[in-house]
Parts: structure tokens; C-alpha cells; sequence
């Protein structure tokens, strides 16, 4: 694809169509052949920026609290399996801790008490579920479920050296790190989607395509999905992995309803030249006055024409040869019909006496009997008077 102004602004709208426009869709499946991955790795770096900024804002403000250094004064505690922070030392469940200016900075409350004051305000408090950041928009509640392992000791001098490294990475290594952590994400989310896109095409919408088509309109449709990992960054928006899947479903279930629409509407050929010949259509074009070619006016639509194709040929076939098949027995009966009638008549002129010779029959037979009678003697004479066969 040539690089120009036209080509830059469809690249730079392609999201934003990606998440409003139905038909859209039917330009990334019949136009846009290797473009899912590529694309997704693009809108990846260009939110990660944003993503990365936000997360160099905050880290900065943790690192101003001289946080690394706090975290070394956190009571020694123990994450069960249910996800409860205590301390091994019960008397230090609760806790107070200040940076080196004497400002309150957390507090350490796996007793759950309620705070007020300055402790009330303190940005960071670490209770018996939760860690909570007060100072954020809105306020921020992280569960140690899915933070931290369950089962484990917390151990403050290994955490406070792990988040000091944290703190100190680069803004190039923040947006790899969310770069990468987005693409792969989506493109997980992507393969997933369009296994259930490609049943669900086939078995419900009746659409046949292949799978790389599938993932590509699946690609597209996790967009979407990369603006809700986005938005994560700046608001406190839990979402749950199966809507994070469903939300790229949804999209294509939405086009396949358009897709079959107006291929009812506009019939198969007039669906394929609306698409500039792009899906997969077999026909006769005529190439000069005296000759005629099949030509395949396309790239893909899962093959539907020529499947719709080889069946109506089958079903001709089939009535063609049926048509045979009927006419040839009905000519067989009639060939058949005479000798029919023939045994028919017979065996109405049948008579159960017919094995008892009747008047006539009986006068011949003694008439045949009479003549035999007279040949034998006639030829005894003949044979005593020593003429035979050899005379005149």
C-alpha cells in the first residue's frame, strides 16, 4: 500500500471506526489481509504512551515519599490463603509510619479500626484485605488477591529493595513494559474471540471463513478492549477477563447480522460487485465474442458462492437424473404392456378342464391314430413286395 495523506488519515481513523462503524468491518475482512497483529502492535505503543505517562506521574509521587525506605518499617506479616494480611506479631497490628519531614505517609491497620485525622488522610494504609491509596482521584482499593501470592510471609526488606528498582526505571523501559504487557494481552484475547467468533459465524450467522479472517476482524474488534486497559490507568475500572472477551464478541456478532442483511438484500452477485469484486464469486465473464472463461472475481467470503453453486448443481443432477430414471420406466412399461394384455388374455381364456381333451381333440387324436395304422401296414407291404424309399 502506497504511503500518502489519504492512507495516513484511514491508519489514524481506523480506531475510532473500529468502535462505531459496523461497516467498516466488511473493508478489514475483504481489504485488509495481514493487517490484525500489525495493527494491534501499533495501537499498543501509541496508548501505551499516555498509559506510560500516567505511570511516571505516580511513581515519581511514591518516590518523593521516599516510599522504599517506609516500606522497611511495615511489621513483618503473613498473607494466608484467603487473602488476610496479619502481622506475626499481634501487637503490632496496628501502625503508624512517617517519612523523614514527620508527615504520616501510612498506616499499617490490619486491625481494620476505624481512622480519623491525620491517619484518616494518610495516602497509603495497608488494612487486613486491602491496600488503599486515599490520595487518588476517587480513592483506590487494591486487594491483595492477585497481588501478592497467598500463603507467603511478607518480608519488608526484600519488598522495600524490589520497589526501590521499580521506582527507578526509565520512562522508555515504563512504556516497553506497557507496550508489551497491552500487545500480548490482546492478542491472547484476540486468538480467544476468534475461536468462539468462527462457531458462532458458522453455526448461527451461516457465514463460512477462514480462520486467519476471523482473527483479523477479531483484532480489530479488541480495540475497544485497548482503550478500557487504557482508561484502567487513570480510573478505578475492575472488569473481569470473560467481558474483556465478550466485548470483541459482541462487535462481530453485530457485523455478521449486517453481513448476512445485505447479502439477502442485495443477492450474491450484486453483493460481490458492491464490494469491488473483493469476495470470492465464480462466473462467466465474456472475454471476446466467441469465447467464454470462469474467473474468480476475488480474495475471500468464506466460498459461499461456489458452495451455493455446487449445491443448486447438485440438485440439478439429482432431478435430472430422476427425470431419467421415470422416464425411462414409464417407457419400459409400455413396452411391456402388450405382452402384459397378451398373459392377461390368457389367462382369462384359461379353463380349469384344459387338462381334459375335449370332443374334438379326441376325434382327432383317433384320426391321428387311424393314419398311423395305415402308414404301417402300407409299409409292410412295400417292404414284402421288395420295393422301399429307392423306388420311382
Amino acid at each position: 500500500m502506497a504511503f500518502n495523506t489519504q492512507n495516513l488519515k484511514q491508519a489514524l481513523l481506523s480506531p475510532f471506526r473500529a468502535m462505531v462503524s459496523r461497516d467498516f468491518y466488511f473493508s478489514v475482512l475483504f481489504g485488509m489481509k495481514g493487517s490484525g497483529f500489525l495493527y494491534l502492535f501499533l495501537l499498543c505503543a501509541a496508548l501505551a504512551i499516555p498509559g506510560s505517562i500516567r505511570t511516571a506521574s505516580v511513581m515519581h509521587y511514591f518516590k518523593s515519599l521516599d516510599l522504599p525506605r517506609l516500606v522497611v518499617q511495615i511489621p513483618a506479616s503473613y498473607l494466608d490463603e484467603s487473602g488476610t494480611l496479619s502481622p506475626n506479631d499481634q501487637n503490632e497490628a496496628y501502625k503508624e509510619i512517617k517519612n523523614q519531614s514527620g508527615d504520616l505517609v501510612m498506616v499499617y491497620n490490619t486491625a481494620d479500626k476505624p481512622l480519623s485525622g491525620a491517619a484518616a488522610d494518610a495516602p497509603i494504609e495497608f488494612n487486613s484485605k486491602d491496600m488503599v491509596f486515599h490520595n487518588i482521584k476517587g480513592g483506590l482499593s487494591l486487594p491483595y488477591v492477585g497481588l501478592f501470592q497467598t500463603g507467603t510471609t511478607f518480608q519488608p526488606v526484600q519488598s522495600a529493595q524490589m520497589l526501590e528498582g521499580v521506582l527507578g526505571a526509565g520512562p522508555l523501559l515504563i512504556w516497553s513494559v506497557i507496550m508489551l504487557s497491552m500487545y500480548f494481552f490482546l492478542i491472547f484475547n484476540a486468538f480467544v474471540t476468534a475461536c468462539l467468533a468462527r462457531f458462532m459465524m458458522l453455526f448461527i450467522f451461516r457465514i463460512r471463513t477462514s480462520f486467519g479472517a476471523t482473527l483479523r476482524l477479531s483484532s480489530y474488534a479488541n480495540t475497544l478492549v485497548a482503550f478500557i486497559m487504557l482508561a484502567q490507568f487513570f480510573v478505578f475500572l475492575p472488569m473481569s477477563y470473560t467481558i474483556m472477551a465478550l466485548v470483541p464478541l459482541i462487535y462481530i456478532a453485530l457485523f455478521s447480522q449486517r453481513f448476512r442483511a445485505e447479502l439477502a438484500h442485495d443477492g450474491i452477485e450484486n453483493f460481490a460487485r458492491r464490494y469491488g469484486g473483493r469476495a470470492r464469486v465464480q462466473t462467466q465473464v465474456q472475454t471476446n465474442a466467441d469465447e467464454s472463461r470462469p474467473r474468480d472475481t476475488s480474495v475471500y467470503s468464506g466460498n459461499m458462492y461456489a458452495d451455493e453453486q455446487e449445491r443448486l448443481k447438485r440438485e440439478a443432477q439429482e432431478q435430472e437424473k430422476a427425470e431419467k430414471t421415470q422416464n425411462s420406466g414409464q417407457d419400459q412399461n409400455k413396452d411391456e404392456e402388450p405382452d402384459n394384455f397378451n398373459d392377461r388374455d390368457d389367462l382369462n381364456s384359461a379353463d380349469p378342464d384344459d387338462n381334459q381333451p375335449s370332443p374334438h381333440d379326441a376325434e382327432s387324436n383317433a384320426n391321428s391314430e387311424q393314419d398311423s395304422a395305415d402308414k404301417k401296414d402300407g409299409d409292410q407291404n412295400n417292404k414284402g413286395s421288395g420295393g422301399g424309399f429307392f423306388e420311382a
